[in-house]
């Protein structure tokens, strides 16, 4: 699951990470089901547990090297409609930060607004989230559930 080998050049990758920013998650919400989320989050080092809205259950568990929030980003981003005022989209999930989850954050709007000024950079990351996404679907198909999601190397 790294950025080179999902076609990011390393000047790429400065400028996407130039404009977010680290955090550290102790046992704490990152996502709430069908509410707004105008973060996405790139897990670095830790574990998430995605959880059922209705009854608490445990869907599964986001591992590094995956994100957080990435479909309400890809909603809000090629949204060709929005504006300033616009609001983010909904998160699709619970997802609850283990111990000490250190993970990249960015602004939904600010990473949109640097994306949409380098279209090379937003195919790339585009396709990064969209293969992120494609895992995390064959996890759950394969699974019943979300499901574990390993880095793939």
């Amino acid at each position: 699951g790294s950025f080179d080998k999902r076609g990011f050049s390393k000047v790429q990758f400065m400028k996407l990470f130039d404009v977010g920013r680290l955090r550290v998650f102790d046992q704490e919400l990152m996502s709430q089901e069908n509410r707004e989320l105008d973060k996405l989050y790139y897990i670095i080092d830790g574990n998430a547990t995605v959880k059922c809205a209705e009854d608490g259950r445990t869907l599964g568990t986001i591992t590094p090297h995956h994100f957080v929030g990435e479909m309400a980003f890809l909603v809000y981003y090629h949204d060709e409609k929005k504006d300033e005022s616009t609001p983010c989209a909904k998160a699709s999930a619970n997802v609850f930060a283990n111990r000490m989850v250190h993970a990249w954050e960015w602004d939904a709007r600010g990473l949109a607004e640097a994306l949409k000024n380098d279209r090379d950079l937003s195919n790339a990351f585009t396709s990064y989230c969209s293969h992120d996404l494609r895992k995390k679907l064959l996890s759950a198909n394969a699974e019943g559930g979300v499901g574990q999601h390993k880095s793939e190397e």
